[in-house]
């Protein structure tokens, strides 16, 4: 994952230095530990050693900012994952249930589940997570966005590592 970041920085450092700038000090051990133990799960290899670089993005008021999904707030940093999985699990219990047809296939139709690791948001409910408990024809570690609208769930990518690498392939090489 550490190449991945490399070529993101360089791209970046020479096309857009003001977005290089939103990106956070990689994720240290404590924290790791701490959304350990407020998920009650260990962390994906992959999630770990691509926070290890940057701990997501403080985009601030860098309009467009946002690596990977210029739409979405950027990445969420491991504290913004703690609070953003937290009001999840508060309002899980009120939401309503989600129709079959509103989630693609390998994605089991819940509102909310706790193994789903929030890695990017938009501020207006949409979410990028980590799947790590797929239904049947699921992938563990898929990337899925949760439109707010219904809702609905979409398959983005197979894994963190992929979804990264695509982003790469289509926008900075």
């Amino acid at each position: 994952m550490k190449k991945y970041w490399k070529k993101i920085e360089a791209w970046f450092g020479e096309n857009e230095p003001e977005i290089l700038k939103t990106f956070n000090e990689g994720a240290t051990e404590e924290q790791f530990k701490e959304l350990e133990n407020v998920l009650g799960f260990e962390l994906p290899l992959d999630f770990r050693e691509f926070y290890s670089v940057h701990n997501g993005q403080d985009t601030g008021a860098v309009f467009g900012s946002a690596i990977i999904d210029p739409d979405s707030e950027g990445l969420s940093s491991v504290q913004r994952i703690i609070d953003t999985y937290k009001m999840y699990q508060s309002i899980a219990e009120y939401a309503t249930d989600v129709s079959d047809d509103d989630v693609e296939d390998g994605i089991k139709p819940m509102y909310w589940n706790d193994k789903w690791l929030p890695i990017m948001e938009d501020g207006m409910g949409n979410s990028y997570f980590i799947d790590l408990d797929p239904d049947e024809n699921g992938r563990k570690g898929q990337i899925i966005l949760r439109y707010n609208e219904g809702p609905t769930y979409e398959l983005v990518a197979p894994s963190l590592e992929k979804w990264v690498k695509e982003f790469i392939e289509g926008n900075l090489d």
